[in-house]
């Protein structure tokens, strides 16, 4: 990655970031970022700027030993101390030509920690495949792209020709057994690190598409995240610990509701990772009377996002006439507070943001401006559907009209800030 400058016909000088890419046989240059179009006499300060940016940037990549701040410094403090250096050099710059180029350290840094931990162990009894996963792992903490890009990358900065086939053929000896394995090896060695149970595991999911139009068992059609509905994807289940450490994951078909993986992570938990009492924390994605059950079920602790609109009408009503909020500190800030007894067993926490009210109602008022502009060129109710695939089969009969509720708005405005969460820990500590 480099920073490379551009002379317009207008006489202007346009800063790039860019990197040398080879396809095929060919190196070409790839522009990353285009940073500013400026003057002559701005070039220098702007360069300044695309220094700290392209740190930035590669800091994403790669794992430094400084703060990309500190790197970029360093960069434009070595290239001015040069600019004012008249003594000769000691070799001819003209006559240097690039071979080859090796980036060394990954592999044996990581690769060692690799060994250590006993990942190489898991696929010894298949020889061809063992180096090659070492050799993607390596690969993919250096950067995680496709595999396509890693063969690539493995070659150009590390030196070694995989091919693709070799990648996929690997990937067909990691069995379920291996992949258990891997996963009790990292949670055995997490574990390791840290000399506290765990008390606190968050868990979440999100769904992966393929570039595919075909179904299989696992690839399905379903809610996509990624609004790729009519591609095939899985759904994935991640659970971490409060420190982020990765405690264990699952796939499953990717039309499978994610309230209904909960009872697989729950198992998990409780058998094959020996956990005694920790708090589950998870999104209202999970928040069901059947989960809610299991935990009861299980004896587990949990705190879940509460749908607050979803709640009965009275319940609604009570939440948005409380004006009694306790209030705590939260960094520099003072968070109001509200705590009330939904059931016997749980416990409805309350809080409003002002940050977070703010964002709602501009996110409302947004909204809402781009249906006034729909209502205005077009009285048509065929106008305001999203889904364009079904709206050629709509007749629309009779006269209609469509209006904004305003009555409704100013109600949806009271929830703005709002946040809450349903808990069976019915003590404060």
């Amino acid at each position: 990655m480099y920073i490379r400058t551009r002379k317009r016909e207008n006489g202007k000088v346009t800063i790039l970031i860019a990197e040398n890419v080879r396809r095929g046989s060919k190196v070409q240059q790839k522009t990353l970022r285009t940073v500013s179009t400026v003057f002559p006499e701005e070039v220098t300060r702007f360069t300044e700027i695309a220094e700290h940016i392209k740190t930035a940037m590669e800091a994403e990549r790669t794992s430094n030993l400084f703060p990309f701040q500190t790197l970029s410094e360093m960069v434009i403090s070595s290239r001015n101390r040069s600019f004012h250096d008249d003594s000769p050099l000691p070799v001819n710059l003209r006559t240097l030509r690039e071979e080859s180029r090796i980036v060394t350290g990954i592999h044996d840094i990581y690769g060692s920690l690799y060994d250590e931990i006993g990942f190489s162990r898991v696929m010894k009894t298949c020889p061809k495949s063992r180096p090659v996963v070492k050799d993607v792992v390596m690969a993919r903490l250096a950067k995680p792209c496709s595999k396509r890009s890693t063969c690539e990358l493995l070659e150009r900065d590390f030196g070694i020709s995989i091919g693709l086939e070799k990648i996929y053929r690997m990937l067909d000896t990691l069995t379920e057994d291996r992949i258990n394995r891997i996963q009790d090896i990292c949670r055995q060695h997490s574990k390791g690190l840290f000399t506290e149970e765990i008390k606190v595991m968050f868990y979440d999911c999100t769904t992966l598409y393929f570039e595919s139009f075909t179904e299989d068992e696992l690839r399905r059609f379903g809610f996509s995240k990624d609004h790729k509905f009519n591609q095939g994807q899985v759904l994935l289940a991640l659970m971490v610990t409060n420190d982020g450490l990765p405690v264990g994951y699952d796939v499953f078909p990717g039309n499978m509701y994610e309230g209904d993986t909960f009872k697989t992570a729950i198992d998990r938990i409780k058998v094959r990772y020996g956990v005694k009492r920790v708090v589950i924390v998870a999104d209202s994605g999970l928040l069901s009377k059947q989960n809610m059950a299991l935990l009861e079920e299980k004896n587990l602790d949990y705190i879940l996002g509460a749908r607050l609109r979803s709640l009965s009408v009275p319940w609604q009503d009570r939440i948005l006439d409380n004006t009694e909020y306790e209030k705590i500190q939260k960094d520099d800030r003072i968070l109001p507070i509200a705590t009330y007894s939904y059931t016997k067993k749980q416990r409805l926490i309350l809080t409003h943001n002002t940050k977070r009210a703010e964002k709602d109602r501009k996110d409302r008022e947004k909204a809402i401006e781009k249906l006034r502009v729909k209502l205005e060129k077009s009285k048509n109710p065929k106008s305001l559907l999203s889904n364009y695939g079904y709206k050629k089969f709509i007749t629309v009969e009779g006269e209609v009209k469509v209006l904004v509720d305003e009555e409704k708005l100013q109600r949806e405005a009271l929830w703005d800030g709002l946040h809450g969460v349903m808990t069976n820990i019915m003590d404060k500590k």
